[in-house]
C-alpha cells in the first residue's frame, strides 16, 4: 500500500516570486491569523477552511499579479518516499528553489566545468 500525501505549495510560490511568509501575513492581516499563514507557508497545516483558501488566493494574486487556483496551492503525490526524499533535499539545500527561480527568470546561468575551473584558477 502506498502513502498518499497532499503537500502545500504556498512556500514554493512565495519563493518563486521573492516573497516571504511575513509579506503574505501582512497582506492577509485581519483575514487570516498570522501563525496560520506561517504554518501554511511551512507546509505544517493539515486543515484549512474555504474562507482561508479564498483569502490566500486573493492575497497571492495581489502580491504576484498572477491568478492562482486551489490546485496551485496543493500538490498530491501517491508516493510518500518521493515526498520524504524531496523534503530531505530541500532541508540540505534550503536555497535551491530560489536558485531555480532565478535561473528561470534569466538572472543566473549555468557555467561549464572548464569555465568554473578557469575562474578559480584550477587546472583540469
Amino acid at each position: 500500500m502506498t502513502d498518499n500525501a497532499v503537500m502545500w505549495r504556498v512556500g514554493d510560490i512565495l519563493r518563486e516570486h521573492g516573497l516571504t511568509a511575513y509579506k503574505l501575513a501582512a497582506e492577509l492581516h485581519g483575514k487570516v491569523n498570522r501563525n496560520s499563514v506561517y504554518a501554511i507557508a511551512r507546509g505544517d497545516t493539515e486543515r484549512v477552511d474555504r474562507t482561508t483558501l479564498s483569502a490566500l488566493l486573493e492575497a497571492l494574486r495581489t502580491l504576484t499579479g498572477q491568478k492562482y487556483t486551489v490546485a496551485d496551492l496543493l500538490e498530491y503525490t501517491s508516493e510518500g518516499g518521493d515526498v520524504d526524499e524531496t523534503q530531505a533535499v530541500l532541508a540540505d539545500h534550503p536555497d535551491i528553489l530560489e536558485r531555480v527561480a532565478r535561473r528561470r527568470r534569466g538572472e543566473s546561468r549555468v557555467i561549464s566545468l572548464e569555465e568554473a575551473a578557469a575562474k578559480h584558477g584550477v587546472k583540469l
